[in-house]
């Protein structure tokens, strides 16, 4: 009777652990079985981005190119230059200083544009 006892405990507890280890909703799970996170595209210098435009400044550059953008319109392929704290909204913020074809001056070279960091999101990173 004992050992039928015993057995009939040690088969519940293998069948227990068994669904506990390979069922994904199951806390223990999680603590023995975790998946790494992917790697974060990093932000940095020729790092190619984009932006909502209503996020980029100085705003009478980005007037003159997009009179009237769309809600929502978001301004693709930005080089990175480089970051800095700038003040942006009466505050001192982490900015990213970028350039686009699409904006040059009278002499063809790039205007240099700025956004605060959180807003923009990494296409391809830096080499």
């Amino acid at each position: 009777m004992v050992t039928m006892f015993v057995v009939l405990c040690c088969f519940l507890f293998c069948f227990v652990l068994f669904d506990c280890l390979f069922r994904t909703s199951s806390p223990l799970h999680t603590k023995i079985f975790f998946v790494m996170p992917a790697r974060k595209k990093q932000l940095g210098k020729d790092a190619i981005v984009s932006i909502l435009t209503i996020y980029l400044h100085p705003s009478q550059h980005i007037r003159r190119v997009f009179p009237n953008p769309a809600k929502g319109h978001r301004l693709n392929n930005l080089t990175v230059l480089r970051q800095e704290h700038q003040r942006i909204s009466r505050r001192e913020q982490l900015a990213v200083v970028v350039t686009h074809p699409d904006f040059v001056n009278e002499d063809g070279t790039l205007i240099e544009l700025h956004g605060v960091k959180r807003y923009f999101n990494v296409n391809v990173r830096h080499a």
